[in-house]
């Protein structure tokens, strides 16, 4: 490549890419951490909502199914299980996690193939202490579509970005460099 025109429009496009590059994964990362916490606060919310009814069910008797409760959980792709022990003693929602009581606390899980952001929280005020938790369960299917739908938007976007850039940095270099030239 002699031609000071393409050196410069490739210079020019190079640090162009790097820089649409670098703010597609920053605002793909944003994106997506905001969505999580979202997600995360819409967990404690549930756990919040469902302590009363999981402390009745510990303290008294295990109450039969809410079917409002659960036609909500099963609109938002969400479970609630309660422990005691290990033993479930209350479920709603969706079809919940296999296993036995994942540790206390927010993660991540993946069952059956599909991701699931789980919530764990003690159930304070039963009078049983840690022996009692709450488990909220909610499907990360519908975020991970978003995300790649983001994801794709942004890469077309990038690219469509670059050309642009790329043809303009051409333009700007014969024009600039033309009288040079003669």
């Amino acid at each position: 490549m002699r031609s000071l025109r393409a050196r410069l429009s490739l210079g020019v496009g190079l640090v162009i890419a790097v820089v649409l590059g670098v703010s597609g994964v920053l605002i793909s990362n944003y994106a997506e951490r905001t969505a999580r916490e979202t997600l995360d606060d819409r967990l404690r919310r549930t756990a919040e909502l469902s302590r009363a009814t999981a402390v009745d069910a510990v303290q008294n008797a295990v109450p039969g199914t809410d079917r409002r409760l659960d036609a909500v959980l099963r609109a938002t792709g969400s479970s609630v299980r309660l422990f005691i022990a290990d033993a479930v003693v209350l479920e709603a929602g969706r079809p919940a996690l296999a296993g036995g009581i994942p540790p206390t606390g927010l993660r991540t899980v993946t069952s059956r193939g599909e991701r699931y952001r789980v919530l764990v929280t003690p159930l304070a005020g039963a009078g049983l202490g840690d022996l009692a938790k709450l488990e909220v369960v909610s499907s990360l299917a519908e975020l991970d579509e978003r995300q790649g739908e983001l994801d794709s938007r942004l890469t077309w976007l990038g690219v469509a970005a670059l050309l642009a850039a790329g043809l303009g940095a051409f333009l700007a270099a014969v024009r600039t460099l033309g009288p040079l030239r003669r």
